[in-house]
């Protein structure tokens, strides 16, 4: 479930965005980014008690992707703050989802990337329904 969220929303902000996005587990070297570039990360994951109905089991979740956008250090706070505003946003807002709160945090520096960043923490909030096979006992 988590996989097809994460490849969903990672496809809307490229199509929104003119710098590459990365999963924050992505293995490529920081030397061959792009001096502007998206992170894309897990933050928190919650489940909450399932329900079911004849067929289905369902698990009401919460999902927190971070998004981080980072840019040369030397990059003005005000233009990072506004570039994750105007792209980042809209690529979330087309993915479909429905963005319930956001964190914005602060402009940092990520000293071992020397690169300027700034994160957005969003709570997206749905309900994962798996198939009941009562005769085996099993969910799929």
């Amino acid at each position: 479930m988590i996989t097809v969220i994460l490849k969903d929303l990672k496809a809307a902000l490229e199509n929104r965005v003119s710098w590459p996005v990365y999963y924050a587990f992505d293995s490529t070297p920081f030397a061959e980014r792009a001096d502007w570039f998206l992170t894309l990360d897990i933050h928190s994951t919650k489940l909450q008690t399932p329900f079911l109905n004849n067929q289905y089991l369902f698990y009401p979740f919460l999902l927190q992707p971070q998004i981080t956008l980072l840019a040369p250090k030397e990059t003005d706070a005000l233009v990072l703050q506004n570039s994750f505003c105007s792209s980042v946003l809209s690529g979330m807002f087309s993915s479909g989802c429905s963005i319930d709160c956001l964190q914005l945090d602060p402009l940092t520096i990520a000293k071992p990337l020397q690169k300027s960043a700034v994160s957005g923490i969003f709570s997206l909030y749905g309900i994962a329904r798996m198939t009941k096979r009562e005769e085996a006992g099993i969910l799929s």
